[in-house]
């Protein structure tokens, strides 16, 4: 295994990197508990490098299991640290990505004004307004907007959200958001 060759070598970042595919490799199996502890081993390794867009990841995906098990804070925590990384990267995709899953963090706790808020700095963000992240982004800020009971609104960045879903593989958020529709339009009658 490729973590037992790197961990006594002098090379931190191979170490880090495969302690993350490791970790990955872990999440797959479905072992939550090992995959959090390859990703933190990661982190240790990586601490002292420049491999900034590797360091953001790593925290997004430590974000990804925290928010799974309903620890939405220190999933915003582990999202704004890969924001983080991110811009010393100088990585403006992932910028977006990380702004994205701190929304997410937020609409999962309720603070809306706070999921607002990243989700709209995730679109300011945005240089490439086809990427696929546009269409999650605006799919955030209708979900706000309909627990806000501003249905109009949500509507209308439900509508753009498939509007500006050009990838092929967005096709489930499409069916989605139309069911969300239909359930909003249901409200009004």
């Amino acid at each position: 295994v490729a973590i037992d060759y790197y961990k006594g070598k002098n090379d931190p970042v191979k170490a880090g990197k495969a302690y993350y595919y490791y970790g990955k490799t872990m999440l797959v199996k479905g072992k939550e508990s090992e995959t959090m502890e390859a990703y933190l081993k990661a982190l240790t390794f990586l601490k002292d490098t420049k491999e900034y867009k590797l360091q953001g990841l790593v925290f997004e995906h430590i974000g990804y299991l925290n928010l799974g098990q309903g620890m939405y804070e220190q999933s915003i925590d582990n999202y704004r640290e890969s924001v983080r990384y991110y811009e010393l990267a100088d990585d403006n995709i992932g910028e977006v990505h990380g702004c994205r899953n701190v929304a997410r963090g937020y609409l999962a706790k309720q603070d809306y004004d706070s999921a607002h808020w990243y989700a709209n700095k995730g679109l300011s963000l945005l240089v490439d307004t086809t990427d696929h992240v546009k269409s999650s982004l605006l799919q955030l800020l209708g979900l706000i907007a309909k627990d806000n009971k501003q249905y109009t609104e949500a509507i209308n960045y439900f509508v753009s959200a498939i509007g500006s879903s050009k990838d092929r593989m967005m096709d489930y958020v499409i069916i989605y958001l139309w069911d969300v529709l239909i359930w909003i339009w249901g409200s009004f009658v």
